[in-house]
């Protein structure tokens, strides 16, 4: 029989440990805990209570969940430690991870809890294993050693990428709906459009922190990398002073690769950024492409690369150099080589994670006052496919009829949906979890012919509520919407017929679109 979960709780209000100790019996997992809330009983406990999972407030009287971190990375590093917290910045956020804080929960989301605590529990299993590799095979230390960090800003970026992508996704719905009743000559029409364009911004951005962390699938497609280099060159250039010239060597002949072109634009404005922060003085900034057969001597000169046909892709710069002793820690999350406050540590990691997500390889030379060479191998296709131009901007919303059933836990979006779909001549019933919409589907008097779901909520989340109505209606119809999705969700539901999937942030077009398509098409 399994041994329960030992929880030592490290909290100062009594009610709030209940709160956390109700969300914990409510999952069935088999645990004990004990209360404390100063520093003595830490240090005790650590040792008698032997904890498997500590979770700490982060701010309490007589001392802060950072320094309660600090003391069980040095008496029991492998302990998995969840600040568990009322209010927490993105900035504070990053800072607890950094430091050693394996999750962040905030309090009013505690159904955050039990998902966070089974996690870090299994990636604690997962770490053992490795370390139990490491011991076996000591040439893999260094690549493991890195998995590990990834991993441990995995659930931190999962966590903001949700909250964010839907405060994004009210925006988006909000601004929509005041350009569909603004007039074309109206004088605040641009500042709404300004708003559009950041916050879309902000959206790609997110796309590419959940690449990175492998909890969102990328959208590879054949695409020729000159065409994004000379789309940025506009924004290298107000990037770059004067003092640094810019230069693009691009093959006039260069072959496709399949990618996703937001992660190849994040490549490009990270390894450009960094190379001009490496000339404070100023120096010359080059961008090169050039196409790589099998028999070429460069791909001899890395023997971990398969053999095949590459576009080789270079940002060399002529600023400090990397010191010989950096170079090896260059790609891992959180080394910089900049000083305190003028940068994350996580640029490099990101372009090193999507460049591996594109099957491809990236290597840097460098010398030491001479300058940076980053150089990426990404794998050629045959065709380089047709694309029609996207002039989605100017699709009208599809107006249609029918009823509507929208789960959703975040008032915001529901709010922004509810008032567009029945504008557009739809019926609209709401539900704040699956559970709730269950129990009106089986008893509400009329047909529901649609259902917009959120995949992540309490009680009961989008896929087990649509695993539920499939046994009422095989073919109920369903729309999954989510601030990230993970590879496996799109490969087990883009097979169904009767299911679509809308990432968040959408527009309100491409809402009405899809679900025109779902009532329109489906079987």
């Amino acid at each position: 029989m399994d041994k329960p979960i030992r929880i030592l709780i490290l909290e100062d209000v009594s009610t709030d440990a209940e709160l956390m100790v109700h969300e914990l019996e409510k999952s069935g997992l088999k645990f004990i805990t004990k209360l404390i809330d100063t520093e003595k009983a830490l240090r005790v406990e650590l040792d008698a209570f032997a904890p498997n999972l500590i979770l700490s407030d982060y701010s309490m009287p007589q001392f802060t969940g950072l320094d309660a971190l600090q003391i069980v990375l040095e008496e029991c590093p492998e302990t998995p430690f969840i600040i568990v917290t009322g209010s927490l910045t993105e900035e504070t956020a990053v800072e607890c991870i950094k430091a050693g804080a394996w999750d962040y929960v905030i309090k009013e989301h505690l159904t955050r809890l039990v998902p966070s605590v089974k996690e870090v529990l299994e990636l604690k299993r997962a770490r053992e294993e490795r370390k139990q590799a490491v011991e076996e095979k000591a040439q893999i230390e260094t690549q493991l050693r890195q998995a590990q960090k990834l991993e441990s800003i995995a659930t931190l970026t999962s966590g903001l990428a949700h909250d964010f992508n839907n405060i994004l996704g009210a925006i988006f719905g909000s601004v929509d709906r005041i350009l569909m009743q603004l007039p074309n000559d109206h004088p605040s029409r641009p500042y709404a459009n300004i708003i559009l364009d950041k916050s879309q911004r902000a959206a790609d951005l997110v796309k590419s922190m959940m690449a990175y962390s492998r909890q969102q699938e990328l959208n590879p497609k054949p695409l020729v990398i000159n065409n994004a280099i000379e789309n940025l060159s506009l924004l290298l250039d107000r990037a770059i002073e004067e003092r640094i010239e810019l230069e693009l060597q691009l093959a006039h002949d260069l072959r496709p690769i399949s990618g996703d072109s937001t992660a190849i634009d994040q490549i490009v404005m990270n390894l450009c950024v960094n190379a001009v922060d490496a000339m404070k003085t100023g120096g010359k900034l080059t961008v090169r492409t050039q196409n790589l057969e099998n028999n070429d001597r460069y791909i001899d000169d890395f023997p971990e690369v398969k053999p095949g046909r590459y576009v080789l892709l270079s940002v060399i710069d002529t600023g400090h150099g990397i010191e010989p002793e950096d170079l090896e820690q260059i790609f891992e999350p959180f080394f910089t080589t900049k000083k305190v406050g003028e940068g994350t540590g996580l640029g490099l990691s990101m372009v090193f994670r999507l460049v591996k997500q594109h099957d491809g390889y990236i290597f840097c030379k460098s010398t030491v006052g001479k300058g940076t060479t980053f150089e990426m191998l990404l794998p050629v296709v045959d065709k380089l496919q047709t694309t029609i131009e996207d002039e989605s901007s100017n699709v009208q919303l599809q107006h249609g009829v029918g009823t509507i059933m929208v789960v959703e836990d975040d008032k915001g979006i529901v709010e922004i949906l509810e008032v567009m779909l029945i504008e557009l001549g739809y019926d609209i019933i709401t539900a704040s979890d699956g559970e709730k919409a269950l129990a009106i589907y089986r008893d509400v008097d009329k047909q529901i012919d649609l259902i917009i779901s959120d995949i992540i909520m309490p009680n009961m989340g989008g896929k087990e509520l649509y695993q539920e109505l499939k046994t009422i209606d095989p073919k109920v119809k369903f729309i999954f919407i989510s601030g990230y999705t993970d590879r496996g969700f799109y490969k087990k539901y883009n097979n169904d017929p009767n299911v679509k999937i809308l990432n968040k942030p959408f527009r309100l077009k491409e809402v009405s679109a899809i679900v025109k398509e779902v009532l329109t098409n489906l079987v």
